[in-house]
């Protein structure tokens, strides 16, 4: 369990040990709400009896029921303590390492690195990205796998206690999970493409901080400013079509999820006047599938906000799989030449811009690289800086 978690969210070795606490934690918490529905039907269950004797006598019992209450909330407030520990100070501390796991990697990364990606797309993975996974593990991926966990005891509870009560309730899960899957594919494609196009104005936005002289001097704003504006229509569509979309296909998934509270009423109405469930059963069952939906909404929630996590997630593996700079961490040179011999370079593959070059820039003394524009003098001296490796 841990290796599967720490490959698919891309934790560290602390950081998948304080996320399977945090799991076990809003289990327990999730359980713990029906602490008050436990003590509710037990009510039920004995004012029922007390109808059915015709005897009274349950005022001498609130006393009881009110302690009961008090020793519920106090367990339930304890258990919210612990649980919010695990999920949010924790995954505060493992952001941190996250933080400082990425600023290690690139001080490590070979000067080509950032000669092939975008500043825009740098900044965009330390920061952004850093700052969704964080909420997203904080807010809702420990909270799904906790309600997939408790769902799950509770319909076997549930079944083992009534299995014709318990299957007219559960039978919208799988109907609104197949509505859901269903449309899988085509959110987790429309985040990408909003992920891209939001990646490009950043870019667009770099080129203009990093080019402003430029703009200015060759009276460049008017086509740039025009080019900005394209891109950010665009995305703003986009983002406005796939939040509907997406939208319309989440809360589809919920439309099943209403009809169990209405097949419980009719198939609890049918089975009591025809003897097969007691009042009492049909009441828990009437009570339980009010609230039982809730935590099903949190995983299909969860999973969509999970599709759009595994972008950003991918993103930073991407960056954890980069190799990073080899070498010796001290050395003593004899002297500081740079030597070409035979060197061959295109940045396309095609393309050569450099075509077997072979000089030595010797150490104290001035090397000219002369020759005609494009032909490779400003790569020469990339390449003698390390700005590309080959």
């Amino acid at each position: 369990m841990k290796a599967y978690f720490q490959k698919t969210f891309a934790l560290s070795d602390q950081g998948v040990e304080d996320f399977i606490k945090s799991i076990i934690w809003s289990t327990v918490l999730n359980i713990s709400y029906m602490f008050p529905a436990m003590l509710a039907f037990y009510f039920i269950r004995a004012a029922l009896f007390s109808l059915e004797k015709q005897e009274t006598g349950m005022e001498g019992s609130m006393l009881v029921y009110g302690l009961l209450a008090i020793v519920l909330s106090v367990v339930m407030f304890l258990i919210a303590i612990r649980q919010y520990h695990c999920c949010f100070s924790k995954t505060y501390e493992e952001s941190a390492r996250m933080r400082i796991s990425l600023a290690e990697k690139l001080r490590k990364l070979p000067l080509a690195f950032f000669g092939k990606r975008d500043i825009a797309d740098l900044s965009s993975t330390i920061m952004e990205d850093a700052t969704q996974i964080e909420q997203l593990f904080s807010h809702a991926v420990p909270q799904m796998y906790a309600s997939i966990i408790s769902v799950a005891f509770f319909a076997v509870g549930l079944t083992v206690f009534h299995w014709q009560m318990a299957l007219a309730m559960l039978w919208v899960i799988p109907v609104a999970a197949a509505v859901f899957f269903g449309s899988r594919k085509f959110q987790k494609k429309a985040h990408t493409e909003v992920h891209g196009d939001k990646l490009k104005i950043s870019e667009t936005l770099q080129e203009g901080l990093d080019c402003i002289c430029e703009i200015k001097a060759y009276h460049y704003e008017s086509p740039y400013s025009e080019r900005l504006n394209r891109l950010l229509d665009a995305y703003e569509q986009k983002l406005i079509d796939s939040e509907l979309i997406l939208g319309a296909l989440i809360n589809g998934a919920f439309i099943p999820l209403k009809l169990g509270l209405v097949s419980v009423v009719v198939a609890g109405a049918w089975m009591f006047s025809n003897g097969m469930v007691d009042l009492f059963t049909y009441i828990v069952f009437m009570i339980v599938s009010a609230s039982i939906y809730q935590p099903i909404i949190v995983v299909f929630e969860s999973m969509a906000l999970l599709m759009y996590l595994s972008v950003r997630i991918n993103r930073k593996k991407e960056m954890d799989a980069m190799p990073v700079q080899q070498g010796k961490t001290q050395c003593s040179p004899a002297n500081f030449d740079i030597e070409f011999k035979d060197v061959f370079f295109s940045y396309d593959g095609s393309t050569q811009t450099i075509n077997g070059i072979s000089f030595t820039a010797k150490q104290g003394e001035v090397t000219a690289l002369v020759g005609p524009s494009g032909g490779g003098k400003s790569t020469t001296t990339k390449l003698a800086a390390r700005f590309w490796d080959i």
